[in-house]
């Protein structure tokens, strides 16, 4: 250890000795005629006096460099550089990147969607939406007042996927009518009470029997309100018979939460088991799912279908427009 921190310095001594003899004339020590003289009486001349090395002292001692010099690099710099780079930053900087931003700055978590009598969520008709006649249509709902729930189709020739509560005459809710219309074919009416403003569980499921016949039947909070399946006659095109329009959800006061659509009639263990419940996009049999927590003006479709939607009657804002609110059904 002691040799290698020696070299530098015998280094430095050579090489400051080098430039004094040629700064005072001292190159002779290798003349032109290619003699060698004796580097003892060189030696002997400085030594007596004879020639002047000015300068030599100092250039072999470091006395005339600032201490900070033979210090660390970083002597002269602030102790705070050499903390931790954020050292001179506050606290927050280093938290989250919203950690500095007051509530009221970060966007909400919206769960559900709000609706007036004059506001309405619209899915465009798509190729991925023609589903039937085999179906289910899930949703959740806080029904405050009479009014259409959801429907596809053209209200004044042919429509299904359909759900309204009727006004009744002591102001209660509880007259439903579901099921399609068309080609002769009217919904079936049923009476089930439920609690206003209070988060409820529907399901319309549509199956496809033997003969032609076709079952719709209406479950509330996983059980059956229509007393069982209903009967309907063959629709001869299902498909184009109703899948001409776009899907349409509410225009009456209420809330909307978690609706799913189906391909395939879901059991009543399926509705219970999965009804409180987020579902994967790419659950079997699924068609569309629109758990209906965002912002913005669309509405997205979280299955592998596609189908996203948007708020109101057009994809720019308008007075159609639903509002999002952060307390969903579950």
């Amino acid at each position: 250890m002691r040799l290698a921190a020696f070299r530098p310095w015998v280094l430095s001594v050579t090489l400051a000795i080098g430039g004094c003899y040629e700064a005072h004339g001292l190159d002779e020590v290798a003349p032109s005629d290619g003699a060698t003289r004796d580097a003892s009486a060189l030696d002997a001349r400085i030594a007596d006096g004879a020639i002047d090395a000015p300068g030599l002292d100092a250039t072999l001692s470091d006395a005339a460099l600032p201490d900070a010099f033979f210090a660390r690099p970083d002597a002269a710099l602030p102790d705070a550089f050499f903390a931790r780079p954020d050292a001179a930053l506050p606290d927050a900087f280093f938290a989250r990147p919203d950690a500095a931003l007051p509530d009221a700055a970060l966007p909400p978590t919206s769960r559900a969607l709000r609706f007036t009598a004059e506001q309405v969520m619209t899915v465009p008709d798509r190729p991925a939406l023609s589903i039937g006649p085999d179906l289910t249509l899930e949703l959740w709902a806080r029904l405050r007042s009479p009014g259409v729930i959801v429907i596809k189709g053209d209200p004044r020739v042919a429509y299904h996927l359909y759900l309204e509560l009727l006004p009744s005459p002591d102001g209660a809710l509880r007259t439903f009518r579901f099921g399609f219309a068309g080609e002769g074919r009217a919904p079936f009416e049923i009476d089930r009470p439920i609690a206003r403003d209070t988060w409820t569980h529907f399901a319309l499921v549509q199956r496809a029997r033997p003969r032609g016949r076709l079952e719709v039947e209406l479950f509330i909070d996983g059980e059956s309100a229509s007393g069982g399946p209903l009967v309907y006659a063959t629709v001869d095109d299902y498909l184009t018979t109703f899948n001409t329009q776009p899907l349409l959800f509410g225009r009456m006061d209420m809330d909307l939460d978690e609706v799913r659509l189906w391909r395939v009639p879901r059991t009543l263990a399926t509705l219970r088991a999965f009804m409180r419940r987020e579902l994967p996009p790419r659950a079997s049999g699924l068609a569309a799912y629109w758990p209906l927590g965002g912002v913005g003006q669309v509405v997205l479709d979280r299955s592998l279908g596609g189908n996203d939607g948007f708020r109101g009657t057009m994809t720019d804002e308008d007075r159609a427009d639903p509002t999002w609110i952060p307390d969903g059904a579950f």
